[in-house]
């Protein structure tokens, strides 16, 4: 019933599906009964074409900024312009943000309303990515064979995480993602700014322990809610539980995840003797700069007509 709601809801646009540039705005129903609003790039008449899914990194910022009087777009318009032409590409807002909302801090939970911060979970996020798939591949002019969810930071995790609740995707794309849990990624971050910092890292998790569903406590930019369930699973166990087919990326300057963790997840997929395009990229921070993005997206484009 839930798959159903998603595709009837995904068959007409959203109110103002004409405000962003290169996507048409359109809902479904999720898992939990939540009203999804995700955002696909349209095709011309008769054409088909197989959808990739972008997840971008943390925080309660729309994935839709205001420019004067323009939106614009964020990550997926640059890779809607790489892949356009293999690809229906498909976004999600996050539940609980409002269309355009910029929060005084982006990237984190900071004064981003209430609703984003009970809802922001990693079951509840990816179960609302894997809902706005399905709807996507009813969609006319897509064509379900071969599916790509590439993710960024953040995004890593939740991409490989719905390709486990996904069969039908072909192949995932984890960039600046890591491989390490989150408290490794924190305590190694530490650790560079001040030997021994690392103690007060896994002073906190004892803290949201005792207080996992707490959407007012905070720690790092995030409540205890968000961290009760980021810290239970990695990058690496999602990717191990994934029969996509896997790509993944990291830069050596990477100042938000640390390179340890992408050589975690470089052991940890050695070690269980999964297939993998793996990439260092000597130099690059978090945004891959000074190599950039279109670059990354083409390299995932190209893996993935090939793989």
């Amino acid at each position: 019933m839930v798959a159903l709601a998603c595709v009837l809801a995904a068959t007409m646009p959203a109110p103002g599906a004409d405000l962003v540039p290169g996507f048409e705005r359109m809902t479904c129903n999720d898992a939990y009964g939540r009203n999804i609003t995700f955002y696909i790039s349209p095709v011309t008449a008769n054409e088909k074409k197989p959808v990739a899914l972008i997840i971008l990194g943390s925080g309660g910022q729309s994935i839709w900024m205001r420019v004067g009087d323009r939106i614009a777009g964020g990550l997926q318009n640059l890779f809607l312009n790489v892949a356009k032409e293999q690809y229906r590409v498909l976004v999600v807002e996050k539940p609980g943000v409002p269309f355009a909302f910029n929060p005084p801090q982006p990237g984190t939970a900071i004064d981003c309303p209430p609703e984003f911060l009970a809802e922001h979970t990693l079951e509840r996020w990816s179960a609302a990515n894997a809902a706005a798939l399905k709807a996507a591949w009813a969609l006319p002019g897509s064509d379900p064979a071969r599916t790509l969810v590439v993710g960024h930071s953040e995004g890593a995790k939740v991409a490989a995480k719905v390709s486990r609740l996904e069969e039908l995707v072909t192949h995932v794309a984890m960039l600046a993602g890591g491989g390490a849990n989150q408290l490794f990624d924190l305590a190694t971050m530490a650790e560079k700014g001040m030997p021994g910092a690392s103690q007060s890292v896994y002073a906190e998790w004892e803290k949201i322990k005792r207080d996992p569903e707490s959407t007012t406590k905070m720690a790092w930019g995030h409540p205890y809610r968000y961290w009760g369930s980021m810290l239970r699973t990695s990058p690496l166990e999602e990717a191990l539980g994934s029969r996509a087919k896997l790509f993944a990326a990291s830069g050596s300057r990477d100042m938000a995840v640390p390179i340890e963790s992408f050589e975690v997840l470089r052991a940890g997929l050695a070690q269980a003797e999964r297939p993998a395009e793996l990439h260092r990229i000597e130099g690059a921070d978090h945004g891959f700069e000074p190599l950039g993005f279109d670059a990354v997206f083409r390299m995932v484009l190209k893996w993935a007509a090939e793989a």
